[in-house]
C-alpha cells in the first residue's frame, strides 16, 4: 500500500496504482497445437508447452477456457488451473490419482468423464497416460506459459523509484525533480528559461497550489523577502492553506461523482452532501498518507475503533445516484448503485474499466465475471446509513445551550415537586372533604354488545369499559348495548378515558388525543319486545335474513340537558345534542386525562323487569376524530344534574376508609387529583412550556456506507 502524503501524490496517476493488481499479464492467445509427440518415457520428462499445453488447448479450453469457466475452473493460466475451481483444487502435483483433473479425464467415477458426452470424445488412452505422466512428474508448467507478451499499460507496471538522470547544469538542480525537466530540456538542445520575477512566480504559485490569485500584499511581501528561502517558505505557506485542500479536492470529488443532489427525475437536494466533501478537503490539508486515504473511504467503518471521521469517508460509495420517482423499484436501483460502486472502485483506484465483466469476462484485460461479482458481493453486504456527524464547534455551541437549557429546567421541575411534596397532600385532604357536598350517584352498566359501523375493533374490558383499536376511520358510529333492570333512569353518563394504547393517551384517536362527539342518541327497548324478537327469529325460515327481526322495537329517548367538566372553546357538549351535524363535543386542550359529559333525559326511562338501553355515538368530523375509551353509567338522581362526578376507579377508592384504601387506590386518588389542582397544573404547564425550547442537537448527517450484519 502507497503510503505517501497526498501532497506528493499525483492523483492522475498515484490514484490508479497504488492498491494492487500492476503487473497482471494481459491475456494472449495459446499457441496452435503441435503434432502428436512422441510417448514420454522415464528417461524423457513431459513438455508442457509442447505436449500438455496442446492437450488442453485441444480438448478442455472450450469449457475451461477465457471464454467460459464452467465449475469455475480455468485451464488456460497457470495460477487459475492451479488454484481450482467450484470444487477446489483439480491437481496435485506428484499424485495423478488425487488430482481430479485426471481423474476426470480418465473416467475413473462411473458416471463422471471428460469431456461431458456430447461435447467430444473421450481421451485416448496415449493422452491420458501422457496426462498421468506430467502429473506424477510435479506437473511443471513454466511461468511464462500464460502469455505471449506483458502488457506495456501502465496500469500494469510494477511502481519503481527512477533514478535521477545525469544533467550537464548540475549547478541549476535544486531538486530531484528539476534533473527530469533539464535532462528533457539538454536532449532537445534547450536551455531553461530565466526565473521569472517575484511578482510572477508568487501568482503563479497561488494560482497553482490554490486556484486563487495572490492578494497584493501578499505580493508586496514576497517581493521584498531577501531571504534565500523565501521562495520555499512561501511555498511551505501556500500549502497550510485551507484552500489548498479546496483547490485540489475538486479533482477527487470528480473521481468519487460527487453531487449536491440525488440525479434522475426527481434529484431531490442532498442536505448534508457537503459533509463527505469536508472530509475529502481536511484529509488533503492534513497531508493523510494515500494508504490511509484509501482504507477509510472503502471501509473506514470496520476499522478498529472507528472514529466519525473514518465513518464519515464512507460516504464517498454514497455519491451513487438515486431515483425517489414514484413507482421506482428500489431494489433494482441499489443492485444498479452497486455497480457503480465497483465500476468506480476498480476505475479510481486500479486504473482500469472493470464494468464490461458486468456481462461477460473481459476480452483484453485478465478480469473475469467471477471477479467482478465477487467484488460487487462486497458492496452488496453493506447497507447506506445516515449517521449524526455535527462538528466539535457545533457540539460545542450546543453543550453550552444545553447546559443553560437543563439548569434552568431543573429549576421548574424542582418547584413542581416541592409543591407535590410539601402542599399537594394537604390540597388533595381539603378536596376529598369538600366531596361531601356531591348529590349524584352513578351506576356503571357493562355493555352486552358493542359494534362500530367501521372495521374498527372494540373490546369490553372489566371495568365496563369500552375500548377502541384497529382500523382508525375519519368517521365512525358506535352502538352500545346496555342490559338493566333500574327503573327511572334521568340521565346517562359518558366518561372518556385516557389510554396509553391511544396517540397520546387519548381520549381521541386522532393523532394529538381530541375527539369530537357530533351526536350521542338513547333509545330503549322492552324486556318483552325482546322476547317477542326472540321468538320470531327463531321461527324465521333459514334461507331468510332475520337482520330487521333479530332486534326489538326501540323508543328514542330525547335529551334534555347537557353538561361536562370541560368544553373546547367552539365545542361546547350541548352541541352533541342539537341535531346540528356540525357541531359536538371536544376537550381540546386538555387531553390525555379523564372527561365526562352528563345527559339528562327529557322523561325517566328503564323498567324494573329489565330492558335494554341502546347508546350510539356518532362521529363524522372527519379527520380520525373518533373516541378512543369510554365508559357508560346511569342515574336515577332527580334533575338538574351536574357533572361532579369522578372516575369510577377514583369514586370507588374515596368509598374507603383512608387508613384502610390499597396503595394502588391512594394512587389513583392522588393521580387524578394532580389533574385537578390549579396550582399544580400551573407548575406543570410551565415545566411543558419550557420543555419546548430545548435545543435541539445539531442536525448535521453523514451519509454513509456501513458492513452489513
Amino acid at each position: 500500500m502507497c503510503t505517501t502524503p497526498l501532497r506528493s501524490v499525483w492523483f492522475a496517476v498515484a490514484v490508479c496504482t497504488c492498491i494492487g493488481w500492476c503487473g497482471r499479464a494481459a491475456r494472449a492467445e495459446p499457441p496452435a497445437p503441435t503434432e502428436t509427440p512422441a510417448e514420454p518415457t522415464a528417461e524423457r520428462p513431459v513438455d508442457f508447452d509442447g505436449e500438455i499445453r496442446p492437450l488442453l488447448v485441444e480438448r478442455c479450453l472450450v469449457c475451461h477456457g477465457d471464454e467460459t469457466m464452467e465449475a469455475g475452473l480455468r485451464l488456460d493460466r497457470k495460477d487459475a488451473a492451479l488454484a481450482g475451481g467450484d470444487s477446489g483444487a483439480v491437481i496435485t502435483p506428484g499424485d495423478s490419482q488425487a488430482s481430479l483433473l485426471f481423474q476426470l479425464a480418465a473416467g475413473l467415477e462411473e458416471g463422471r468423464r471428460m469431456p461431458p458426452e456430447g461435447e467430444g470424445e473421450p481421451l485416448n488412452e496415449e493422452a491420458i497416460a501422457l496426462l498421468r505422466r506430467w502429473i506424477d512428474s510435479g506437473a511443471s508448467w513454466p511461468d511464462d506459459a500464460d502469455a505471449a507478451a506483458q502488457s506495456d499499460h501502465w496500469a500494469y507496471q510494477p511502481i519503481i523509484a527512477p533514478a535521477p538522470p545525469e544533467v550537464t547544469r548540475s549547478d541549476w538542480v535544486r531538486n530531484p525533480i528539476d534533473r527530469f525537466v533539464l535532462a528533457r530540456l539538454e536532449a532537445a538542445g534547450l536551455q531553461p528559461s530565466p526565473e521569472a520575477d517575484r511578482a510572477t512566480l508568487i501568482r503563479r504559485l497561488s494560482l497553482d497550489l490554490l486556484g486563487l490569485p495572490p492578494s497584493p500584499q501578499d505580493v508586496q511581501a514576497f517581493v521584498l523577502d531577501n531571504r534565500p528561502d523565501a521562495y520555499a517558505r512561501l511555498v511551505e505557506r501556500l500549502l497550510a492553506s485551507p484552500h489548498y485542500g479546496e483547490r485540489f479536492a475538486r479533482h477527487w470529488l470528480d473521481l468519487a461523482r460527487y453531487a449536491d443532489s440525488d440525479g434522475y427525475e426527481k434529484d431531490r437536494v442532498r442536505p448534508y452532501a457537503w459533509r463527505y466533501r469536508d472530509w475529502v478537503i481536511a484529509a488533503l490539508n492534513r497531508d493523510q498518507p494515500f494508504d490511509e486515504f484509501t482504507v477509510e473511504q472503502i471501509a473506514g467503518d470496520l476499522l478498529p475503533n472507528a472514529t466519525l471521521e473514518q465513518r464519515v469517508a464512507t460516504g464517498f460509495h454514497r455519491n451513487t445516484l438515486t431515483n425517489t420517482e414514484g413507482g421506482v423499484d428500489q431494489e433494482e436501483f441499489r443492485a444498479k448503485a452497486n455497480v457503480d460502486r465497483v465500476g468506480t472502485t476498480a476505475a479510481v483506484w486500479l486504473g482500469l474499466t472493470l464494468n464490461c465483466c458486468e456481462c461477460h469476462s473481459h476480452k483484453y484485460d485478465p478480469f473475469t465475471q467471477r471477479e467482478f461479482y465477487g467484488l460487487f458481493a462486497f458492496f452488496n453486504a453493506a447497507e447506506e446509513k445516515n449517521i449524526p456527524a455535527p462538528y466539535p464547534d457545533e457540539v460545542a455551541a450546543y453543550d453550552t445551550k444545553k447546559a443553560a437549557y437543563d439548569a434552568a429546567h431543573a429549576e421548574l421541575v424542582a418547584a413542581a415537586d416541592a409543591y407535590r411534596r410539601d402542599k399537594l397532600p394537604a390540597r388533595q385532604a381539603e378536596w376529598e372533604a369538600s366531596l361531601a357536598d356531591r348529590t349524584t350517584s352513578w351506576q356503571v352498566l357493562t355493555p352486552l354488545a358493542v359494534s362500530a359501523t367501521s372495521d374498527a375493533e372494540l373490546a369490553i374490558l372489566d371495568d365496563g369499559s369500552v375500548l377502541a383499536s384497529g382500523d382508525s376511520p375519519a368517521e365512525d358510529e358506535y352502538t352500545v348495548r346496555l342490559g338493566t333492570d333500574i327503573a327511572g333512569i334521568t340521565g346517562i353518563r359518558l366518561e372518556a378515558l385516557s389510554d396509553e394504547s391511544l396517540p397520546a393517551h387519548g381520549p381521541g384517536r386522532v393523532n394529538h388525543g381530541n375527539f369530537v362527539l357530533n351526536e350521542i342518541t338513547l333509545a330503549t327497548t322492552s324486556a318483552d319486545a325482546a322476547a317477542t324478537s326472540r321468538s320470531q327469529t327463531d321461527q324465521t325460515p333459514a334461507d331468510q335474513a332475520p337482520a330487521e327481526a333479530s332486534q326489538p322495537a326501540e323508543i328514542p329517548v330525547p335529551f334534555s340537558r347537557a353538561v361536562a367538566d370541560f368544553s373546547q372553546q367552539d365545542w361546547d357538549v350541548a352541541g352533541a345534542i342539537d341535531d346540528d351535524p356540525k357541531s359536538g363535543w371536544a376537550v381540546q386542550p386538555q387531553l390525555g386525562r379523564w372527561h365526562e359529559a352528563v345527559f339528562e333525559t327529557a322523561e325517566p326511562c328503564g323498567a324494573a323487569d329489565g330492558s335494554t338501553l341502546v347508546v350510539r355515538l356518532k362521529f363524522h368530523h372527519g379527520g380520525q376524530h373518533t373516541l378512543g375509551r369510554f365508559r357508560l353509567a346511569v342515574t336515577t338522581q332527580p334533575g338538574p344534574l351536574e357533572a361532579d362526578s369522578l372516575p369510577s376507579d377514583v369514586e370507588a377508592a374515596l368509598a374507603i376508609a383512608a387508613d384502610q384504601r390499597s396503595d394502588e387506590q391512594r394512587t389513583a386518588i392522588r393521580d387524578f387529583y394532580a389533574t385537578l389542582d390549579p396550582e399544580l397544573a400551573a407548575l406543570d404547564e410551565a415545566v411543558a412550556e419550557h420543555a419546548k425550547q430545548e435545543p435541539p442537537y445539531p442536525p448535521t448527517e453523514a451519509q454513509t456506507l456501513v458492513a452489513g450484519d
